[in-house]
């Protein structure tokens, strides 16, 4: 995910890269941890994939 966020930034893809930094930050980065919040977490990806979609229609 953060490789995605620096591709973003490197794109000027600024409103996106920000969508992908809050879902970094939601996130536990401990090694074997599920994400605290993966609820949040999936109903942002979720947003950020139909964003995706609609952006190449």
């Amino acid at each position: 995910m953060s490789n995605l966020l620096a591709r973003l930034e490197d794109a000027r893809c600024f409103e996106t890269a920000d969508i992908v930094m809050g879902l970094l930050l939601d996130c536990n980065p401990k090694t074997g941890a599920h994400c605290d919040k993966a609820t949040v977490v999936g109903r942002v990806t979720k947003k950020l994939e139909d964003k995706i979609k609609s952006s190449h229609s």
